[in-house]
């Protein structure tokens, strides 16, 4: 039995992927608590699920399967494996680990100032985001990619990594390595305040640079900046002189401040100014 837990496209193309391999009476999907069963930005996992007929279970009902193969793909909930008679349980997660474990892993690289970022498949274990390591994908994160931008990195070689290994996990011919402990981060969900963000203007002008495009997923929310939604940031050649956080000018359309080192001129997103 494959049981796919989780939401969003990458679950939707792993489920139809899977259906091409094996029988759908074989697969069953457990899904996110917030999915609608409605398409959105991203597929709906429960639709998918429903419209394939296959089975939408609850996560408790997959416990006592022996010959389970469980497979997280974004899933919201936290596994705990001495729940499971089987011990093959997989997930993919958005970061090269042992970097970035746990949460914000499309904001934390990019306010880190990395030029690169991955995907990695690993088992589940105890600990957070801490099993071993079977396989990863590497790739860059450009300058000019801001929170959007990396998540969608996360889901196109997510579905790629997966798909490469996926007769390996259905085999159980599986090689995985422990992570290195020396190299481990994590963040936890209390690592950033979604619902009051901040920029920090006491930081050099790069590092405002980074908040804004990390902060900067249009379906979810836009950096707010003295009362203005913002959607572009730019470094200037101009020293700041003035107090870092101080508005130099101002027009309809962007506003330049000062940070600890070089001005930056944020540009307004029309559409979303806060009255």
């Amino acid at each position: 039995m494959l049981a796919i837990a989780g939401k969003n496209n990458i679950a939707c193309d792993l489920l139809e992927y899977a259906l091409e391999r094996i029988d759908h009476h074989e697969i069953c999907a457990i899904v996110n608590q917030t999915d609608q069963g409605i398409d959105g930005w991203q597929r709906s996992f429960k639709k998918a699920a429903a419209q394939w007929n296959i089975p939408i279970v609850p996560l408790e009902s997959v416990y006592g399967v022996p010959n389970l193969i469980f497979l997280s793909l974004e899933f919201d909930t936290i596994i705990r494996p001495d729940l499971f008679q089987s011990t093959r349980l997989y997930n993919i997660h958005f970061s090269l680990l042992p970097k970035y474990r746990g949460m914000y892993t499309s904001a934390w690289p990019i306010l880190n100032n990395e030029s690169e970022s991955g995907v990695t498949l690993h088992c589940i274990d105890w600990g957070i985001d801490t099993g071993a390591i079977i396989d990863q994908i590497a790739f860059p994160i450009t300058i000019t990619d801001n929170g959007k931008d990396l998540y969608l990195k996360y889901i196109r070689y997510g579905t790629e990594l997966t798909k490469k290994n996926f007769d390996l996990l259905l085999s159980g011919e599986i090689v995985a390595k422990p992570q290195n402990r020396w190299n481990a981060t994590y963040y936890s969900r209390k690592s950033i305040n979604y619902k009051d963000l901040k920029i920090d203007f006491q930081q050099p002008a790069i590092a405002v640079y980074n908040q804004i495009r990390a902060f900067s997923f249009d379906v979810y929310q836009l950096p707010i900046v003295y009362n203005r939604t913002i959607n572009r940031c730019v470094i200037t050649d101009d020293r700041s002189r003035g107090k870092a956080g101080a508005i130099i000018r101002q027009d309809q359309q962007k506003m330049t401040v000062s940070t600890l080192d070089f001005d930056v001129i944020l540009y307004f997103s029309m559409d979303q100014t806060i009255v």
